[in-house]
């Protein structure tokens, strides 16, 4: 049985809240950032930053509350949770959420939430403090993803979302490179709502200060980085080149606890020689202000995105049997079992993943080339007429290469996809007839591959196996997704483009989440669909054809 809420009313508080809470950046006067929330049909939160005196931030609380008779929310550490007196706090202040911190008591700070008659919900960074605020009868949770601004676990916002809703029958809400895009498929794959922090920060509203705005107006979300013990609670902050306060961080994550903490408390906040406590998605902020303004404007372009994208993946269905990219592929589902080093190297072992309707690729690796060329007859010859491919690396050394590709251009198989590439080495195998897809780690190389004439891609998240780069997949499909669509509106013909998207995906909530994501994309003709490495190695085949022992 999974965890539940204890008591109907608290569970019926939450089903009526918006499908999007605004988070105002902790430390700041997030007033204007909550109220503009509240005025768009979205739940405004003040964030409480643990250094923030008493008087400063519950002043804040009731500017709120005799603002707005709108029901709004608080969210706080269990330090500051302590002293907090929520009996004196507004009337409207409806729900308070209470940051995870280590060594916990859930039941007990529940009950200090719920005392007064607040809605008591938790905000979380693993699967199983999720499942312990459930059992002790929280009415919903925020899930903050590895790739969230400040406290963070081990487990992307993707991969966070799936675990938990396996696990509990509470709301679900996602934090952590939250887009248009990707909240629409946080809501197809089974989520309650998203909450929306980091692309926030540069519309009006923002109290931040025009310093920090000019700099993450030219973010692209690699300007982050996880600081930390290697075991207990890590922090996600700006990585400010060549910081003092950066390496004083680092350095207090390798002693005490006691010295982590002070540490935290001393360098992270919203000053100007402190680290930023903030999201991957933050590079989501600038264009999102630019072309929407406000919060109430950014607010409702998401919730009509989430409209959109929910109602065309439900018509379109861009991953079913049959779709369009299947029918380019030459395969039952628009699925490529991605290249496995060691693993998918091995023939049979090929032919069974074409036999169950996907498109193989063998992974060529390090092999050097006579190996390259009696391994691609051997498939020839057993793959006969079925679609399969080569996995190629486009960073080995130029000796290699050129055995490789001479191999490959003998053998000539139908497809080819280059990790670590470049839209030449693609063109040069298109050539030769050889069907070729290219990895994408960041949107910059997107842009500069569209340029090039590339039309095949793979976007592969941190979340994959092998090389990738520091993009969370959510942050790095949203970017996608965006330059896709700007690229077809630009005259780039969608029906060239064959867009295959990679990490964490594994199963029909995985895929939801793709296909509710990429849904306008599909919608206008481009092919969607997905790479899965990972899963096929829990499959029978796997062992049966010794690609891995048992």
């Amino acid at each position: 049985m999974r965890p539940r809420a204890a008591g109907s009313e608290s569970i019926d508080m939450a089903s009526r809240l918006a499908r999007i809470i605004a988070y105002a950046p902790d430390g700041q006067d997030g007033v204007p950032v909550v109220l503009a929330g509240l005025r768009a049909n979205a739940l405004g939160v003040l964030c409480v930053s643990p250094t923030e005196a008493p008087g400063v931030w519950t002043d804040r609380l009731n500017r709120i509350g005799r603002s707005t008779d709108r029901p709004f929310g608080l969210r706080l550490d269990p330090a500051t949770l302590a002293s907090a007196n929520l009996e004196q706090a507004p009337a409207n202040l409806g729900t308070v959420i209470l940051v995870e911190e280590p060594g916990i008591c859930w039941s007990e700070l529940f009950r200090k939430i719920t005392e007064f008659g607040r809605n008591a919900w938790a905000e979380v960074t693993s699967r199983e403090s999720a499942v312990l605020a459930a059992e002790a009868g929280f009415a919903g949770l925020i899930i903050a993803g590895h790739e969230a601004g400040g406290a963070v676990g081990d487990d992307s916002s993707y991969i966070l979302l799936q675990a938990v809703l396996e696990r509990v029958e509470i709301p679900v809400y996602v934090r952590g490179g939250i887009g248009p895009h990707v909240a629409a498929g946080c809501l197809g794959a089974g989520a309650s709502g998203v909450v929306l922090d980091g692309a926030l920060l540069l519309a009006r509203e923002s109290p931040l200060p025009a310093t920090i705005r000019e700099r993450m107006a030219r973010w692209d979300g690699s300007e982050t980085i996880v600081v930390g013990p290697t075991s207990g609670p890590r922090v996600r902050v700006h990585n400010s080149p060549g910081s003092t306060r950066l390496a004083e961080l680092r350095s207090a994550g390798e002693g005490s606890a006691e010295e982590w903490s002070l540490a935290r408390t001393r360098l992270i906040g919203w000053d100007r020689d402190q680290l930023w406590p903030v999201g991957q998605d933050a590079a989501l902020a600038a264009e999102l202000a630019r072309r929407h303004v406000t919060i109430g404007g950014i607010i409702q372009a998401v919730e009509q995105t989430i409209d959109q994208h929910l109602l065309e993946s439900r018509n379109l269905r861009p991953l079913a049997e049959g779709s369009s990219l299947g029918r380019s592929l030459g395969t039952r589902y628009p699925i490529l079992q991605g290249p496995m080093t060691r693993v998918s190297d091995v023939v049979e072992f090929a032919e069974a993943v074409a036999n169950g309707g996907a498109l193989p690729f063998l992974a060529l690796a390090m092999l050097r080339g006579r190996e390259v060329a009696n391994l691609l007859q051997m498939a020839r010859e057993t793959l006969a007429d079925k679609p399969w491919g080569v996995g190629v690396l486009g960073f080995v050394s130029p000796e290699l290469r050129a055995e490789q590709i001479a191999a490959i251009v003998e053998a000539r198989p139908p497809f080819a996809l280059i990790a670590g590439g470049r839209p030449d080495q693609a063109q040069e195998l298109e050539r030769s007839g050889i069907r070729t897809f290219l990895h994408v780690p960041s949107p910059g190389l997107l842009g500069q591959f569209l340029r090039d004439g590339a039309r095949k891609f793979v976007f592969e998240g941190r979340e994959c196996g092998g090389h990738v780069g520091p993009r969370s997949s959510f942050l790095l499909w949203e970017q996608s997704v965006e330059l896709l669509l700007k690229a077809i509106a630009s005259g780039t013909p969608a029906d060239d483009l064959h867009v295959v998207f990679a990490g964490g995906i594994h199963d029909d909530r995985s895929a939801a989440l793709v296909a509710t994501m990429a849904a306008p994309l599909a919608a206008l003709g481009a092919k969607i669909g997905v790479l899965i490495g990972t899963a096929y190695l829990f499959t029978r085949e796997a062992v049966e054809t010794r690609a891995i022992v048992e």
